[in-house]
């Protein structure tokens, strides 16, 4: 064998045999004392029988060293019960050092059980009945309230927007012949342009001299605040035709007095704002557009003209429903019918038939178009999706009608519903 690689085995089984002392006399001493203190650096540990192991010894000594490491003063009243107690007696250990009186700590800086169980304190300090934070609600006073029920009251007043706010740029150096269509298409390259809830125009002001001619700037209110940025980015000093166009964030100076009734007028009302969200919700939608020569939902409503004369269910109510109940039964043979309305006040005569499938309303068109009924020649067209043919009737005519249909009932009791304008309910198609 070697003589070095003998040499080598030897040295690691001598050290070995001295690991193997130390620790036999270190668990003689633990046994005795519960303390052992390192050869090497002259460390005292105490033996944890709970966790098996060995933990250095916190004393005075300890705590100080630890102090002028870290920085971190330990206080002992945040130190968990169990260690506390483990260090309040003043027994005698080896060596012939006393323990403090006043609680002590028996972690080290890797010692996560120490956390876990801080923490477990602190939880069980807490109140339980004092609200977490974030949901503190502290309640107002008299005087509080006063003040923001008066706030409340108070009419609308002039206010600055701030810019995080603010959709609105102001356009300058303009040709003298833009267009509102023209500039709406060149700012939205930027972002989806505004429109008027109200007027479903687009929200483009362009400004003009008294004698009607366009001064050249304009103000554009963007749907979303971040195409403000990029309109300044993009569009500032590009070119709309031949000019060099300016765009910048959009200030508002106010011109004389501030109208208050003028300011309510402007405020939306709650179903234009949900019909304003309603539409920006689908602009900002990312499902795909309809595919090129998709049918429309109202091409499978048909619209049947003159049917009737209105005089006659003036004259006999219940022909209202025996209508109804012809033109169902006539449509059935084209395909299911999800709804069928008769405008009994409707001076051409008209009823809607609202089919499941566009091949039936197709069908229903080219059977009932020119077709003779009851010596009245119909005319039958799918419906536009925009015509109204509801007929507003006066205080007047709706007491007639309704007497003629008590009339009709042999005196029964007047509010239940009349026939007309009624469809089959809880029916998801619209008609007109």
């Amino acid at each position: 064998m070697d003589p070095e690689l003998e040499f080598q085995l030897q040295c690691e089984a001598q050290e070995k045999q001295k690991k193997a002392a130390e620790t036999v006399a270190a668990t003689s001493l633990a046994d005795a004392s519960g303390t052992y203190t390192d050869p090497q650096d002259g460390t005292v540990y105490e033996w944890d029988s709970t966790r098996k192991a060995w933990f250095p010894k916190i004393d005075s000594d300890f705590l100080a060293m630890y102090q002028a490491s870290y920085g971190v003063p330990v206080d002992p009243s945040t130190l968990p019960a169990s260690s506390s107690a483990a260090h309040s007696s003043g027994a005698t250990v080896g060596g012939g050092r006393e323990k403090h009186s006043r609680p002590m700590s028996e972690f080290d800086a890797e010692d996560i059980e120490y956390d876990l169980e801080r923490l477990k304190n602190q939880s069980q300090q807490r109140d339980p009945k004092k609200p977490k934070k974030g949901e503190e609600k502290v309640p107002l006073t008299a005087e509080e309230k006063a003040q923001l029920k008066k706030k409340l009251a108070e009419p609308p007043t002039w206010f600055e927007v701030n810019d995080e706010h603010n959709r609105n740029v102001y356009i300058s150096q303009l040709p003298d012949d833009t267009t509102v269509d023209e500039l709406v298409e060149f700012m939205s390259k930027c972002g989806i342009v505004m429109k008027d809830p109200r007027t479903n125009n687009y929200k483009i002001k362009l400004y003009r001299n008294p004698d009607g001619t366009i001064k050249g700037d304009a103000l554009c209110t963007y749907m979303k605040i971040e195409s403000v940025p990029l309109a300044l980015e993009i569009l500032d000093g590009s070119y709309l035709r031949d000019r060099v166009v300016k765009i910048e964030r959009a200030k508002f100076n106010l011109k004389g007095e501030f109208d208050v009734e003028k300011a309510k007028k402007q405020k939306l009302r709650k179903n234009e704002k949900k019909r304003l969200e309603k539409a920006e919700a689908k602009l900002l939608d990312w499902r795909p557009d309809k595919l090129p020569g998709t049918r429309a939902k109202n091409e499978r409503v048909v619209v049947i003209k003159n049917m009737f004369d209105p005089k006659e269910f003036e004259e006999d109510p219940g022909l209202t429903l025996e209508f109804k109940k012809d033109l169902q039964t006539e449509c059935e043979g084209f395909g299911e019918v999800k709804k069928v309305v008769i405008y009994d006040r409707h001076p051409e005569g008209i009823a809607t038939v609202a089919f499941a499938e566009f091949e039936h309303a197709d069908a229903c068109v080219a059977r009932m178009n020119g077709r003779w009924f009851a010596g009245r020649q119909l005319s039958a067209a799918a419906w536009d999706g925009k015509s109204k043919y509801k007929v507003e009737e006066t205080p007047e005519e709706e007491e007639k009608r309704l007497g003629n249909w008590e009339d009709f009932l042999g005196g029964a009791d007047s509010r239940k519903e009349p026939p007309g304008e009624a469809g089959i309910p809880n029916d998801p198609d619209r008609t007109p």
